[in-house]
């Protein structure tokens, strides 16, 4: 199957081998719900619990028990272990905290990117108020966003040692201005 997919990625193979854009537009489909993002999640915390469960039973200070998943996990992933415990705290969320959104996720009716901005906008809730809070206020978790939005900035400071250079203030200025300017354009 790797290997497959693998073909299917080669965009320098030669030509486009006559495929319909129609059918690039179905296979585009099909691998977006392959990409098995609720699977790979629930594989996560699986292993999460396994190996707190072997932790315990070897004796590890409890202060200490979960340590090391995320690097493994990282490992896996082939990412940082800081991205792989990144990823075991979004498996988390979904699996445990938002298991209607995880649903939806695993039968693919939501991308994976959806449910991570659903995830990352509720961080701020405890589990269980997490779970009702879609269901309760929708246009409460809805205005918290745009709020938060509101209150974003951007702020230009000289870097320390560079406070003579006029190029790189003049940079700066121009970045902080251009941003402001496409802020204000929304």
């Amino acid at each position: 199957m790797v290997r497959g997919l693998g073909e299917l990625a080669d965009i320098d193979g030669g030509g486009d081998g006559g495929v319909a854009d129609g059918v690039r537009v179905d296979r585009i489909a099909v691998l977006e719900q392959v990409k098995a993002a609720a699977a790979e999640a629930a594989e996560m915390v699986l292993f999460a619990r396994s190996q707190v469960e072997a932790q315990r039973h070897s004796g590890v200070d409890y202060r200490r028990l979960g340590r090391g998943i995320g690097d493994q996990i990282g490992l896996a992933c082939t990412v940082s272990p800081a991205a792989g415990s990144r990823r075991l705290a979004l498996a988390r969320a979904w699996c445990v905290d938002l298991p209607a959104r995880y649903g939806l996720l695993r039968a693919g009716q939501v991308s994976e990117w959806v449910a991570t901005v659903v995830a990352r906008e509720t961080s701020h809730l405890d589990g269980p108020t997490r779970r009702l809070a879609y269901a309760v206020d929708p246009a409460a978790a809805v205005a918290r966003a745009r709020t938060e939005e509101g209150q974003r900035r951007v702020t230009v400071r000289p870097a320390p040692g560079q406070h003579g250079d006029p190029d790189r203030v003049s940079a700066g200025g121009a970045g902080h201005r251009g941003l402001g300017r496409a802020a204000a354009g929304r």
